[in-house]
């Protein structure tokens, strides 16, 4: 039998996956119909292939690696926020930034120094 935090973290993570998903595919989806033009499937076959990639489908080859590749974009995205997110509120709880602005510009300006020669 579940616990109350684990049904109420049950509740919470079902609460979220349905939009995440939801922006995930339309992500998918808008940089297949980018790349491919007229020749690019629509939401629905994009889903039924990412959640169920071994299944048959009707994506072509090419569609079916471009949709994989964009997803692992997405996620690499969305990692890299979540990690901008907790340095953010360590640098934050830390004393050494006051703003996200100011976070920001710290980040900015050490991606500048890193191009840098």
């Amino acid at each position: 039998m579940f616990s109350f935090h684990q049904q109420s973290y049950s509740r919470l993570a079902k609460r979220f996956a349905r939009p995440a998903e939801e922006e995930t595919i339309t992500y998918v989806t808008e940089e297949l119909s980018r790349m491919l033009g007229d020749e690019a499937p629509g939401a629905d076959a994009v889903r039924s292939y990412l959640v169920h990639p071994r299944r048959k489908t009707t994506l072509t080859r090419q569609a079916q690696l471009l949709a994989t590749d964009k997803l692992l974009e997405f996620a690499e995205i969305n990692f890299r926020t979540c990690c901008d997110m907790l340095r953010y509120h360590m640098m934050r709880d830390a004393g050494l930034v006051d703003s996200v602005d100011e976070f920001i510009r710290l980040l900015q300006s050490g991606k500048s120094q890193k191009t840098d020669p």
